[in-house]
């Protein structure tokens, strides 16, 4: 995601010529958003009979895939208290990504911010209350904070890592 979002968006050209500082850190927008997926779909997706939580992270906490997918709920806040502390570097990432992009470009500002506020919100609410989805309300209040997000990388990175500050 990242990498094909890095192209598309060089292709403006005042983000061309900060090709080289979006692609340090376009892997990790891709795999904040994914491993964000991840930690809020699994039981959703166990159900279908998919598993993409990590082979590493089913070891660690000593689980079968079988085990989960008989019981989704068995140890569901430590694996997404493993996949959020896995995911918090690529968070760090994908806001530097973001911090990349000029102030000026808020199409192509939105278009990140958007899908990363929701990302970190939504990890911290996982953590918070084990519960897979925000409500509408939150989206709402995310979607206007986001705005603000728009004229300020500091607004933006105050706000990441104050939500992000009680999670494991």
């Amino acid at each position: 995601v990242g990498k094909m979002l890095t192209k598309l968006f060089c292709l403006d050209d005042q983000l061309s010529p900060l090709y080289i500082q979006l692609a340090r850190q376009q892997i990790h927008f891709g795999i904040a958003l994914q491993m964000t997926n991840i930690a809020k779909d699994y039981p959703k997706d166990l159900r279908q009979g998919w598993c993409y939580i990590p082979k590493t992270l089913t070891d660690y906490l000593s689980l079968k895939v079988d085990d989960i997918l008989s019981d989704p709920s068995l140890k569901r806040e430590e694996i997404i208290a493993s996949i959020t502390k896995k995911t918090f570097p690529h968070i760090d990432g994908a806001y530097r990504y973001i911090a990349t992009i000029p102030l000026s470009l808020k199409r192509i500002r939105m278009f990140c911010i958007i899908p990363f506020t929701l990302a970190y919100h939504t990890l911290e609410h996982l953590n918070r209350t084990q519960s897979e989805k925000l409500s509408r309300e939150q989206v709402w209040q995310i979607l206007e904070i986001s705005e603000t997000f728009c004229s300020s990388n500091a607004a933006l990175k105050a706000d990441y890592e104050q939500t992000l500050r009680h999670s494991p």
